[in-house]
């Protein structure tokens, strides 16, 4: 999966996060974390290329659960490459369907504002005969997405058509088209050892119309449910290493590497990026037997709230 846009007026215009597998929700309006009532993750994206311009993402999403049927969400995403901007805001719906008490269907729709520009006074061709615009290009509208997850105490599936339009760099005609959108399908499962060690492989695929598909794996291993480390391969072969650490009051911290030494294509360099999330997990009550005196002198269990671990 390659994550450079060639400069035509008709490429997709969207990066991939190497995150996305931690994140479902980056890509998939559909899903909200059954098991955390608040959550807000930061990610960052920075590309080196053997070319100027480096590609750059930045994305924000925090989402609410109004009640543990259904909930609310936020995105902002921006992202520069060699003078384009991509910038959008939007919100999203997620129901969740449960069908019994650890596992849930979770159906969404997202409403997107967004922003595209393209300043050629700015722009270094590599070539006399690389393709550009001869003047400043914007345009700006309103775009739609819909999802569906599956998610139980280990397994999460995910299916989602983020933005139905406007899939192209810059391009009026295209502002109303389904051309070029894409259609994301992915699933992981957490194999608990026990309490210090378990794997989640993942598995991400990736279809836009008029391009080759896409697919990106990973296998993150999790220790005492809070450090984890990972690698992972996209298709044009390059691979990526994660490593990361969960803090027992919901931050988590996540660096990735990437590069692609085994592609035959050059001038991808190599790619940093950064997570930062932070969870509050949903309370569920439980019996704790403390010993209450009433004035009868009869004594009885007082229900109390416990937390209800999250997925790491």
């Amino acid at each position: 999966m390659l994550v450079v846009a060639s400069l035509t007026a008709k490429g997709q215009n969207r990066l991939l996060f190497n995150h996305y597998l931690l994140n479902p929700e980056t890509f998939n309006p559909g899903y909200m974390d059954i098991h955390n009532e608040f959550s807000a993750t930061l990610l960052y994206r920075l590309q080196y290329l053997n070319q100027t311009g480096f590609p750059q993402n930045a994305y924000f999403n925090t989402s609410y659960h109004l009640h543990k049927n259904h909930g609310l969400g936020l995105t902002i995403n921006n992202q520069n490459m060699n003078k384009f901007n991509l910038f959008e805001a939007g919100l999203n719906y997620v129901y969740h369907i449960w069908l019994n008490n650890t596992t849930a269907i979770g159906l969404g729709a997202n409403v997107n504002f967004y922003q595209q520009t393209f300043n050629p006074a700015v722009f270094n061709a590599q070539s006399i005969y690389d393709p550009v615009f001869l003047d400043t290009r914007s345009i700006g509208g309103v775009n739609f997405g819909a999802g569906a997850s599956l998610q139980s105490k280990n397994l999460t599936v995910n299916l989602s058509f983020p933005r139905f339009f406007a899939n192209a760099m810059v391009d009026t005609d295209a502002r109303w088209k389904t051309q070029y959108s894409s259609v994301y399908l992915s699933a992981s499962y957490k194999f608990v050892f026990n309490k210090y060690f378990s794997l989640m492989p993942a598995l991400l695929v990736r279809a836009t119309g008029g391009a080759p598909i896409n697919f990106l794996g990973d296998l993150n291993a999790v220790f005492y449910d809070s450090f984890f480390v990972g690698a992972g391969y996209k298709s044009g072969n390059s691979v990526h290493a994660t490593v990361g650490y969960k803090f027992d009051f919901g931050l988590r911290i996540s660096y990735n590497f990437e590069t692609a030494p085994f592609s035959q294509f050059t001038g991808l360099g190599t790619s940093h990026e950064l997570g930062i999330g932070f969870y509050t997990p949903f309370m569920k009550p439980g019996f704790d037997k403390r010993k209450i005196i009433k004035p009868n002198g009869k004594v009885k269990g007082m229900r109390v709230r416990k937390f209800k671990g999250s997925q790491y």
